[in-house]
């Protein structure tokens, strides 16, 4: 888990999707005809302002909203992976593969509860707006994020990209695999958008518990206690040459559910921009150090370099500390510069969620650590009104 906004979520009904495809400008997927025999500067807007833009050169014909009904076109042929008795992996490769290297945009909704938009160029540039975070951009596997609070611009920087930005993540690819592997994922019938033949995907049942669970993209918003999860259903669009347009599927655990959501358009036309702000961000991030007490009573954490977070405002700070398989949630509300020290310990407390309660000490070690001491395998999750700031394991 990642932390108090991560383990609590809004939970959902179980028993099938609670929407299909809600997205603007998507199919309804339950107007579907049966399918017929087939064979196989530091500035707040910035976006006017943008540099280094690359526009595609081949792209895709444009597609609108308009939904007709399939009725003549019993020549069509399924998308690879894709037969009359089910659905296997081997359609993500031919996604992978059709859209790898391509510009495109993909969204994707965890849980319901964060949605992100990739405007990706080559794979090697994307640029992400989050529904809950900061702006991000990536590019060459670095991370640059910007986030404004209180008026004031706080930026990340990172050498090296965190799990949920990395291209397969932020493309989709991961999820999807996970979905069509665990689910019992079959063709219903078909549809056409201007011209285009889209099968229908449907899934009503798990069938393969143990993909979910192994699939890191899926069981980091459950905990360990709700595998195997209880329910499954899903419903997917997807062209004739076995691209991916659109899936969704909800999941249900032991109290908490929700929809996870790919969904991929303007393969070829999508433009990536160079934000302005990529350079500053690599020179005024905040950077800190994580180590472990002696006796192992707290871990201290020392901002090394970087700006001050929070100088005019009082900035909330949200840090978590984990134990194993425990995490310590816990709160600071002020700033933070070069040479501030935090001291982190574990508490008897529990916060309002009931997830054991994180003690905060800025300045000022603690005398003790009410509720023991850390082992070896103990990390730092450091967020400044969302934007992460720290994430490292094994505190030495």
């Amino acid at each position: 888990m990642d932390g108090e906004d991560t383990t609590r979520r809004r939970v959902l009904v179980a028993g099938g999707l609670s929407s299909v495809f809600g997205l603007s400008g998507c199919l309804r997927l339950s107007q579907a005809e049966p399918t017929g025999t087939a064979t196989s500067g530091d500035s707040a807007a910035t976006s006017a302002d943008e540099s280094t833009t690359e526009r595609a050169t081949t792209a895709e014909p444009t597609e609108t909203d308009a939904e007709t009904t399939d009725g003549d076109d019993d020549a069509a042929t399924y998308p690879p992976g894709v037969s009359e008795d089910g659905v296997t992996e081997a359609l993500v490769l031919e996604h992978r593969q059709r859209t790898s290297g391509r510009p495109r945009t993909v969204e994707t909704e965890y849980m319901g509860f964060n949605r992100l938009t990739t405007k990706i160029g080559d794979d090697v540039r994307m640029r992400v707006e989050s529904s809950r975070g900061p702006e991000t951009y990536v590019e060459d596997r670095q991370l640059f994020q910007r986030q404004t609070v209180a008026g004031q611009a706080i930026y990340a920087y990172s050498p090296e990209l965190r799990f949920e930005f990395r291209p397969s993540v932020l493309a989709g690819t991961d999820l999807l695999e996970a979905l069509i592997r665990a689910g019992n994922f079959a063709p219903v019938g078909r549809q056409t958008r201007d011209g285009t033949t889209l099968f229908i995907l449907e899934a009503d049942e798990i069938e393969n518990a143990t993909v979910l669970e192994e699939s890191r993209i899926v069981s980091r918003y459950f905990r360990r206690s709700e595998f195997p999860l209880e329910s499954f259903s899903g419903s997917a669009l997807v062209t004739e040459s076995g691209v991916i347009r659109e899936m969704e599927a909800f999941l249900q655990g032991d109290g908490d559910g929700g929809e996870f959501v790919v969904n991929t358009s303007d393969v070829g036309a999508t433009s990536v921009t160079t934000p302005t702000w990529k350079d500053t961000a690599r020179r005024k991030a905040a950077t800190f150090e994580v180590s472990m007490a002696s006796d192992s009573s707290f871990i201290e954490l020392v901002q090394t370099g970087g700006q001050t977070i929070g100088a005019d405002a009082d900035v909330r700070f949200q840090i978590d500390a984990y134990d194993q398989m425990d995490y310590f949630n816990g709160r600071f509300e002020g700033s933070s510069s070069e040479g501030a020290t935090f001291y982190l310990y574990k508490t008897d407390e529990t916060t309002e969620f009931g997830s054991p309660k994180l003690g905060v000490s800025k300045g000022s070690r603690p005398s003790s650590s009410p509720a023991g001491t850390w082992s070896s395998d103990s990390g730092v999750n450091v967020r400044a009104e969302g934007l992460p700031l720290v994430e490292t394991r094994d505190v030495s």
